[in-house]
């Protein structure tokens, strides 16, 4: 399934050559704080980032994660993730394979008439089966958040999520926030920091993290990433650093 995975990315970015919209391009990377925008009807999006995460001796390399996108409506799209990776450390061997595949969608249900704030809503299921044999869940998992982003002044942006998820892999709920803020450094890149975490709701404690990054804009529907994070929670910090692209191009015109 990971070469499966490589193929479709290797397919999207030859699909991509001949990009065409108009508004520069609206993405939910390389922060955690997913965006409010809806992506253009009749258009395909692709989002993609390569990230190695630590966490003491045990490491994860996503190579790389993938959101897919499709325009729907001006209020709604329909959403694909999937997530090969690599693990190893702490004496397990080393083990390569696809993430549960996530399908979703996503549906703004309010924005301001000028603009400069908007609500939407974001839900997908992760299948436990739509895996690699060593990643396989043991149940569908559901994952739901709201997301919201306010204009403060110009250039400046806040966006927060609020949400609850149960992952394929089984054990309790996890409640999650995101709270990120940003502006534009030039008419091409801008930059963000973000503080986030989670809450499981039956063990473990609180995780809380942080996060900042950049984003270089090429053109209207291109664009490049790169960001690094670090925990606060525990010792020692686990902490990670990815860089990604990410384009659109119109299928229905």
């Amino acid at each position: 399934m990971a070469r499966l995975a490589m193929a479709i990315v290797l397919l999207s970015v030859t699909a991509g050559l001949s990009l065409a919209q108009t508004g520069p391009i609206e993405t939910d990377r390389p922060d955690q704080t997913e965006a409010t925008g809806i992506t253009p009807v009749g258009s395909l999006q692709f989002e993609h980032g390569f990230a190695l995460e630590r966490e003491g001796v045990i490491s994860l390399i996503a190579h790389p994660s993938t959101l897919v996108k499709f325009g729907v409506s001006e209020r709604f799209e329909i959403r694909w993730v999937m997530e090969p990776v690599t693990t190893s450390g702490n004496g397990a061997p080393t083990t390569r394979g696809l993430l549960p595949m996530e399908f979703g969608f996503k549906s703004k249900l309010w924005d301001a008439d000028d603009g400069s704030s908007a609500l939407s809503f974001i839900a997908h299921l992760q299948m436990p089966h739509l895996a690699s044999s060593a990643f396989r869940g043991t149940r569908v998992g559901p994952l739901a958040r709201f997301t919201v982003d306010k204009e403060l002044a110009a250039d400046w942006r806040v966006g927060a999520n609020a949400g609850l998820e149960w992952h394929a892999g089984g054990g309790p709920a996890t409640a999650i926030y995101t709270l990120a803020a940003g502006s534009s450094l030039s008419e091409s890149m801008g930059w963000y920091g973000e503080v986030y975490g989670f809450f499981p709701m039956e063990q473990l404690p609180a995780d809380h993290r942080v996060n900042g990054g950049i984003t270089y804009l090429l053109n209207e529907d291109l664009q490049l990433d790169a960001a690094v994070g670090v925990g606060l929670s525990s010792t020692p910090a686990p902490w990670f650093i990815g860089v990604g692209v990410s384009y659109r191009f119109a299928v229905i015109r």
